[in-house]
C-alpha cells in the first residue's frame, strides 16, 4: 500500500509542509496519483494556482526509497497545461536516481 506524501516525508525527516506550494500561489490540488519509477515509490501531484495574476499549473513528482528522497517540479501557464503535462512526463520518465 502506498503511503501518503506526508508519511513518506516524515519517515525520511522532511517537514511535509515543505512539499506544498506556497500559499501565495493559491494552489489547489487537482490530481494526486501514486507512481513507481525505477524502484522508487511516490506521488505525482498536480495543482492549479495563480502566479502574478496568471493562471498556472504546477506539477510535483515526489519519490522516496529508504532514506533517499527526490522531488521534481514543473510550472507552466494553464493555457498550455496539456502540452506541459506531456513534456513533464517525458522529462520524469528519463530521470535516473544518482
Amino acid at each position: 500500500m502506498m503511503k501518503p506524501i506526508g508519511d513518506v516525508a516524515r519517515a525520511i525527516g522532511i517537514d511535509p509542509a515543505a512539499l506544498e506550494p506556497y500559499g501565495h500561489y493559491k494552489a489547489k490540488v487537482v490530481s494526486n496519483k501514486p507512481i513507481k519509477l525505477h524502484g522508487y515509490s511516490g506521488r505525482l501531484v498536480t495543482y492549479k494556482g495563480v502566479s502574478n495574476g496568471a493562471k498556472v499549473q504546477l506539477q510535483r513528482l515526489v519519490l522516496a526509497k529508504g532514506h533517499v528522497f527526490y522531488e521534481l517540479d514543473a510550472w507552466g501557464n494553464l493555457d498550455d497545461a496539456a502540452a506541459d503535462r506531456a513534456l513533464f512526463k517525458r522529462f520524469y520518465k528519463t530521470w535516473r536516481p544518482t
